[in-house]
């Protein structure tokens, strides 16, 4: 997961999320000349197709989460979701919240 916030300026170094054909993409810039800049993704061994024109850049990046973006979407899917309905109702079990009412009150 990451944060990223709109800039003035953009340059070699800077990490941006761009869109791209509708998607939003994430890469480093790499260099920047008159049709826009260069970007390349960090795990890729070339540079993009195409340059990113400046008005298509939504932000830089300023904090990454790291596991964070895995963890939701793993909580989203169906067996995050069961699991995580199956450690509430164990917690609230296990808390008291699940004893019949004459416990609690000395009924």
């Amino acid at each position: 997961m990451i944060l990223i916030h709109a800039s003035r300026e953009y340059g070699p170094g800077d990490i941006i999320t761009f869109r791209d054909s509708g998607e939003l993409v994430t890469h480093r810039i790499i260099s920047e000349t008159r049709e826009g800049f260069w970007v390349q993704g960090d795990a890729n061994n070339v540079k993009d197709g195409e340059p990113v024109r400046e008005e298509n850049i939504i932000g830089k990046v300023v904090w990454i989460l790291p596991g964070l973006g895995t963890a939701t979407a793993y909580v989203r899917s169906g067996k995050g979701i069961l699991i995580l309905a199956a450690a509430v109702l164990l917690a609230s079990m296990l808390t008291g919240r699940g004893r019949r009412r004459e416990e609690r009150y000395g009924e």
